[in-house]
């Protein structure tokens, strides 16, 4: 399910949990045991991996792959892309595609 929802900005654990039908604490503890991190590690790890996939192979622009891999701002996107891969998207963007 997070799979196919990661995209949502207001994705949440709690609303998860709810169309599982499961406990939100059990949902987190599965969660936890299967990816080796937390719902939202796990959710900005997959929004940072597909943000990845687009710079490398889309012409969208960071705003607008910040948008469709479910960031509010390019902001927030920078901020966890440059966590996960320590570098921001346009610097990866650059070494892809030098001028």
């Amino acid at each position: 399910m997070i799979e196919c929802r990661y995209s949502e900005p207001d994705l949440c654990l709690a609303h998860v949990a709810r169309d599982a039908r499961v406990s939100v604490y059990h949902l987190s503890r599965v969660i936890k045991l299967v990816t080796g991190r937390g719902f939202v590690a796990h959710v900005h790890a997959r929004r940072t991996a597909r943000a990845r996939k687009l710079l490398a192979f889309s012409k969208l622009s960071i705003k607008e792959i910040a948008s469709v891999v479910g960031y509010r701002s390019v902001t927030q996107l920078d901020r966890h892309y440059r966590r996960a891969y320590g570098v921001t998207p346009s610097a990866t963007r650059r070494s892809l595609f030098p001028s």
